[in-house]
């Protein structure tokens, strides 16, 4: 497979509590609001299990891979009411009030973030490692659903970012559809 470079994270900083915001340990705070498929499942199979189920699914062997998914979790009122610490009744408040707010940005070194946790690069990275499908049987090869791009404008250098589905070209080649008006179309 390559390298595989870990990072020797340092202490999280005392303002970030990186535990608290997994989606992880949200799910497992969700008790009998959650259903558990333990046995391999299709992906073509995915959304009909969640189609109108009032629970959040966690599926333990999806796709030829045998990863894990979880889907519906913001599918009531009450889990995304329960995300933000808040009862059911206090929900549009509390986004109003945060609305309001000005966040407390915390800046993550990058040694501390757990999204560097494993690093491949150069000859390692290999984008036919991530489980990606294809989405749709007409789709002219696999997608990288909700992928996140960026690029520097080189006139202007402001950074744009976009999310956008990524077809799956080989190792180390994606594509993107530019035929829509965007502002990475337009750089």
């Amino acid at each position: 497979m390559g390298i595989i470079e870990k990072t020797q994270a340092t202490a999280p900083s005392a303002a970030a509590d990186f535990d608290r915001f997994r989606l992880r340990r949200f799910v497992e705070s969700l008790d009998g609001e959650l259903e558990t498929v333990a046995e391999a499942t299709d992906l073509a199979e995915v959304a009909q299990i969640l189609e109108g189920n009032p629970r959040a699914v966690l599926f333990r062997a999806v796709g030829p891979e045998r990863q894990e998914l979880v889907g519906n979790v913001s599918g009531s009122r009450a889990r995304i009411a329960r995300a933000f610490g808040v009862a059911p009744n206090e929900l549009l408040p509390e986004l109003l009030r945060r609305l309001r707010n000005r966040p407390d940005i915390v800046e993550v070194s990058r040694a501390e973030a757990p999204a560097q946790e494993v690093v491949l690069t150069g000859a390692d990275a290999d984008l036919t490692m991530l489980p990606v499908h294809l989405g749709h049987g007409a789709d002219g090869g696999p997608y990288i659903s909700s992928s996140i791009d960026f690029v520097v404008d080189p006139k202007t250098r402001w950074t744009n970012v976009g999310v956008r589905r990524l077809m799956l070209r080989g190792r180390h080649e994606a594509g993107i559809h530019l035929v829509s008006p965007s502002d990475l179309r337009a750089i």
